[in-house]
């Protein structure tokens, strides 16, 4: 599965791996039918807590502290949460941005790997670039509501 990863869905990997917990494709044809079924894109990947609950999250990164997306990810990802799975998973974007004060090490370099339930990202939101359709969190918001992937394994 790694060779199909972008950089920071690597380091996501190798992260939640690090810490037990084993991450599903969500690159599969199952998963694929039913996005296409529901028009939706399929989020990175799946999993399961420790507390059991199942999980679908989306990866995002930079190289800066942005915590931008595509309007259509978080529409997306809301449906996956209200109408594809009626509401039995979890939904969460993921957020990876180096940091020297991170507490994930990869390849020599360290990072911060922070989770947000797209319904909290939904309603903190604000239009970031018309021309891109894309949206994103206002720093000091983004600070005070996501909190360490840690804590959603």
């Amino acid at each position: 599965m790694l060779h199909s990863l972008n950089g920071f869905e690597r380091i996501f990997f190798a992260f939640v791996r690090s810490r037990g917990v084993e991450l599903q494709s969500t690159n599969t044809p199952e998963w694929k039918a039913l996005a296409k079924r529901h028009h939706v894109k399929v989020p990175d990947f799946g999993y399961v807590t420790r507390g059991g609950v199942e999980t679908l999250v989306d990866v995002k990164g930079s190289e800066t502290r942005d915590n931008y997306v595509k309007a259509k990810d978080v529409d997306d990802l809301s449906l996956w949460r209200a109408d594809v799975t009626g509401g039995a998973y979890a939904v969460f974007f993921a957020f990876v941005h180096p940091a020297d004060d991170g507490s994930f090490e990869y390849e020599g370099r360290r990072y911060r790997i922070r989770g947000l339930d797209v319904a909290v990202y939904r309603s903190l939101m604000k239009e970031r670039s018309p021309k891109w359709k894309t949206v994103c969190i206002p720093r000091a918001a983004f600070d005070g509501h996501a909190i360490p992937f840690e804590n959603l394994l």
